[in-house]
């Protein structure tokens, strides 16, 4: 069988889920928040499930970066945590430009 939302077109064939979501729509289940991220969860074993993943980066953030206090258990995620230093670099470096895009006594760098 087929279960539609007629409020938001959500589909499914499980009834058990399609009464889960009317039940979230309607505003009956309880929105059950993280309170280190904006993660949110119906149903408090999933948040609890949830919050192990910051039980774990409290433990194993052995990935460190040298320019602030940022800490990760990921090295593709202090990767991606550098780039935001380098686009503040940008944009500190092109204010010592001036609108003409001359130098304003400054060596560039960069």
């Amino acid at each position: 069988m087929h279960y539609k939302c007629e409020q938001c077109g959500y589909e499914t064939h499980s009834k058990w889920c399609f009464n889960q979501h009317e039940h979230g729509i309607e505003g009956t289940l309880k929105n059950f928040k993280c309170n280190q991220c904006d993660y949110t969860s119906h149903f408090k074993r999933y948040l609890s499930t949830h919050k192990l993943v910051h039980d774990l980066d409290r433990v194993n953030k052995k990935y460190k970066c040298e320019q602030c206090d940022y800490k990760t258990h990921l090295n593709a995620s202090l990767k991606q945590h550098k780039l935001t230093h380098v686009k503040d670099r940008l944009k500190r470096h092109k204010l010592t430009h001036d609108s003409e895009g001359t130098y304003k006594n400054y060596k560039c760098e960069l």
